[in-house]
């Protein structure tokens, strides 16, 4: 059995991992739960929960604790530098320091990739990575440092890009959950028929959090060292088009109208990503329908509202 560190467990997606190991038939991974909060701008702090989480037995670490909605990263970069890049070099420090002999999987993010050109889709790892936003740039240099370290022999390291990834429990600051929840608030009588959006006219490539975390598991298990990883379902999906589905599956009728306050400057128009790699290392595929992935959310935030 191997023994799982999670960092970031009480987030979105720490959440689904710890669901989807306790769901395992198979038993084969269990978690390490750490005797204190981790702080990622405390070095003591760092020091002290991976010197409890290896005496525990860790064999792997899930790195996903990290600043990661991007407005907050505009607001506030030097706080999303010192958690995101500092945060991580903290951690591997006292990995290496302790003596950690395990795997390590960074994950980073596809919005690494940034500007690049629009008529260059699929993204693939070897893409240009050309970040718009601290948060990106955050991520693009931790994994640099977790990367540099895999090469100095100093520990096992592999990193994964996920492109955007949704399902329940998640903020209704991202795009889906906050059309999902906007839905909830119109079938309860408590706003009006109209969703107020950003930019709907967006590509992006969407998945079920729930083969996320199913292709970061393959990845502690399969995924060669010191590799990078694009997490993503290879579909380019309209955003105006998911909203619209989303309206369809709640069965309300609502008006859809542009906010401005929602609109990012620099906005990438398209993404889309290419998975070759993890599946040829893995054999991970997804798994989860879409209508079900969107209906779940639905369901999600109608329960949250109650």
């Amino acid at each position: 059995m191997k023994r799982l560190w999670l960092t970031g467990a009480d987030g979105f997606v720490g959440q689904h991992v710890a669901r989807a190991i306790a769901a395992a038939p198979s038993q084969a991974i269990s978690l390490v739960s750490a005797a204190s909060p981790l702080e990622l701008r405390d070095g003591a702090s760092v020091d002290r929960v991976v010197e409890h989480v290896l005496r525990d037995g860790a064999d792997w670490v899930l790195h996903l604790a990290a600043m990661s909605f991007v407005p907050d990263s505009i607001r506030d970069p030097e706080t999303c530098f010192d958690v995101n890049l500092m945060g991580t070099v903290r951690l591997l420090n006292a990995l290496v320091r302790h003596g950690f002999k395990g795997r390590f999987l960074y994950v980073s993010s596809a919005d690494v990739y940034g500007a690049t050109n629009e008529s260059a889709m699929p993204l693939t790892e070897a893409s240009p990575t050309l970040p718009r936003n601290p948060y990106a740039a955050s991520k693009l240099a931790a994994e640099a440092a977790s990367l540099q370290q895999y090469r100095a022999g100093l520990i096992d390291v592999v990193v994964a890009r996920p492109f955007n990834h949704i399902g329940t429990g998640q903020r209704a600051d991202f795009v889906v959950p906050s059309v999902a929840r906007q839905l909830a608030l119109i079938a309860r009588g408590e706003q009006p028929a109209t969703i107020r959006l950003g930019d709907t006219s967006v590509t992006r490539d969407f998945s079920d959090v729930r083969d996320i975390v199913a292709a970061y598991l393959a990845l502690l298990q399969s995924g060669r060292s010191g590799d990078i990883y694009n997490v993503c379902s290879g579909q380019e999906r309209r955003v105006a088009d998911v909203v619209a589905r989303l309206v369809a599956l709640s069965g309300c009728n609502a008006v859809i109208e542009s906010d401005s306050a929602r609109l990012r400057p620099g906005e990438q128009r398209r993404a889309v990503g290419a998975c070759d790699r993890l599946r040829r290392d893995t054999a991970w595929s997804i798994r989860c329908e879409w209508d079900d992935t969107l209906n779940t959310i639905l369901e999600d935030w109608k329960q949250r509202l109650t």
